[in-house]
């Protein structure tokens, strides 16, 4: 886990387009050399796209300060990042980027005769929810390479047709990689290929496959797949944010990466949209999000509390003699912390630490008008359930918990209202991250301590 905070809130709303604006300089420059192989069209289905020309542990207030202070010291980013340095490749070390895949994975070849971008997709790949994050992908990769680069796809003064580009790419919550399918890989080898992406020690596919642009949550060490490019998530205040900065020439700047006021009610929170300093702070660790699964493919074992298995049995025996049922409940769910999710684990952190304030409050006299605040406020404040995000409060699953002092279901929070709190975390949900919540925390003006995971987002490599 680390401590985050903005450099320059001025920078933060910009920061994200200079770093697709650098990754597009290199994807622009791609160039397809010919191979042996011309059409894989007898495999893959695809999808074509035709866009006219003119389209368009806490630590101590002292120690933070010091860190804060030499951290606004350093100045503003130095320089964008850096194009990525790309071998040239051939349309075989393409295709041979789809095997490493289980889905949500396909070829964008540019077709110079027809003039279209075309989506290849393997036929064997299961059509799952994430797929349509691949699809919206492609199309906002198509317009905004043409935005940003219509030379490219022009003829030139003689007349002469544009050259071929081909492009490997994935999508969804985090890569989804080979790992093997029941009855036709034995567990051993799903637990080796598993840990192999988890060890970050070596690469675990071919180092000549063509590189491969994730547009969600990539592997943060480049050691698990070495030409793999973190991209932009495929939602509204991201990828397609991009989109709209390509379209306009670099001249607008989608409202959810500026200031939040009263004409711009989705953008960011700063220290100065609420009138709040550091020391107007409440002093807890605040959260709220979705209680979603976490890298399920590669933390099986990992999952929610069940109240029945883990909490009421253990009410009833273990913990019959303590008097106090949510303390009981609290050291219940304590004993399987290391089996849970991480939002779940955020979740007993807070329930230790409401029962921990309960204790003081006791010791304090009973006129005083003290009130001892938990050190933790991190709860859920929406649920799925069948598709859709609902109230954990209306779900019997969480009021159960509820009942018994794991308060697993909080108020919703506005950027504003979690901007009164002195610390934040952005811990990592489906795909390992927080898709809107880390770049949204970074303008507040508390501290945010960052969930460090196995995976990262694009924007990651750019916090300091």
């Amino acid at each position: 886990m680390k401590d985050r905070r903005r450099r320059r809130r001025s920078i933060v709303a910009v920061m994200p387009l200079a770093v697709l604006a650098a990754i597009c300089l290199t994807v622009g420059l791609f160039h397809l050399t010919r191979s042996s192989i011309d059409d894989a069209s007898g495999n893959n289905r695809h999808l074509s796209l035709h866009y006219q020309k003119d389209d368009l542990s806490i630590p101590k207030d002292k120690h933070i300060l010091n860190l804060l202070k030499a951290f606004d010291e350093a100045g503003p980013l130095s320089a964008p990042v850096p194009p990525i340095e790309i071998s040239p490749y051939t349309l075989d070390d393409v295709i041979s980027a789809l095997p490493t895949f289980e889905n949500v994975v396909g070829v964008v070849i540019y077709d110079p005769s027809s003039d279209k971008f075309i989506l290849h997709y393997p036929n064997n790949m299961t059509w799952i929810g994430g797929c349509h994050k691949l699809v919206n992908s492609f199309k906002t990769l198509a317009h905004s390479l043409r935005s940003m680069f219509p030379e490219r796809f022009t003829p030139d003064a003689a007349g002469n047709s544009p050259a071929e580009l081909a492009l490997a790419i994935s999508s969804g919550d985090y890569p989804q990689v080979k790992l093997g399918k029941m009855g036709q890989v034995n567990w051993r080898t799903i637990r080796r290929n598993r840990n192999c992406y988890l060890a970050k020690k070596k690469a675990c596919v071919p180092s000549d496959i063509a590189p491969v642009l994730q547009f969600g949550s990539a592997f943060r060490s480049p050691a698990s797949y070495p030409t793999m490019i973190a991209m932009p998530m495929p939602q509204n205040n991201h990828l397609a944010c991009f989109e709209t900065y390509a379209a306009s020439a670099h001249q607008v700047i989608c409202p959810m990466h500026l200031p939040r006021d009263h004409g711009n009610p989705r953008g960011l929170v700063f220290e100065e949209t609420v009138g709040l300093g550091w020391d107007d702070l409440i002093p807890s660790v605040v959260w709220r999000g979705t209680d979603f699964s976490y890298l399920r493919r590669f933390y099986s074992r990992l999952r929610q509390p069940d109240f029945g298995k883990d909490i009421g049995v253990k009410l009833n025996n273990k913990f019959s003699n303590e008097v106090d049922v949510n303390v009981a409940a609290t050291r219940a769910i304590r004993e399987v912390y290391g089996q849970l999710i991480p939002r779940w684990k955020s979740v007993v952190w807070t329930a230790e630490a409401e029962r921990e304030a309960e204790e003081k409050q006791k010791e304090l006299p009973e006129d005083s008008d003290e009130v001892v605040v938990p050190w933790a406020n991190m709860k859920f404040a929406s649920a799925m359930r069948a598709g859709l995000k609902t109230t954990p409060s209306e779900i019997p699953y969480y009021q159960e918990f509820e009942e018994h002092g794991i308060p697993a279901s909080g108020e919703v929070m506005s950027l504003e209202t979690l901007a009164r709190y002195k610390y934040h975390i952005d811990t990592g949900g489906g795909g390992g991250t927080t898709w809107s919540g880390t770049l949204e925390k970074l303008g507040l003006p508390g501290l945010l301590m960052h969930h460090e995971t196995p995976m990262k987002d694009y924007l990651h490599d750019k916090m300091v």
